[in-house]
């Protein structure tokens, strides 16, 4: 199996967080009422960073489990952040609506 050094491994799991996270941002607010393609291309996107983190592991031993531990990070940030930012499209709800909200968002989806 190829192998990439350290340092584009590293470079790579923080390019993956950092999609997780600010797509999810992108996800929760602008998702509804947009084009289907849109969503589809950061899922297709995320989906392939988290490939490339769990196929080519860094030179030096990076076992499985951790490969795998960050990929679900990479993934739980997404939904969690997407969660958090659906509430707010397309107006700022309550503090208490907000939580609520939320929850709802994580169960069943930003629309």
């Amino acid at each position: 199996m190829p192998s990439i050094p350290a340092n584009g491994f590293k470079a790579l799991a923080i390019l993956a967080l950092l999609l997780g996270a600010l797509g999810g941002v992108w996800s929760g607010l602008f998702s509804c009422g947009g084009y289907v393609w849109h969503q589809q291309l950061m899922h297709w996107t995320l989906g392939a960073l988290v490939a490339a983190l769990l196929l080519y592991p860094p030179r030096e031993a990076a076992s499985l489990s951790r490969r795998l531990a960050i990929a679900l990070a990479v993934l739980g940030t997404f939904f969690v952040v997407q969660a958090l930012a659906a509430p707010f499209y397309p107006s700022f709800p309550g503090i208490g609506d907000s939580f609520r909200q939320a929850g709802l968002a994580l169960a069943t989806g930003p629309c």
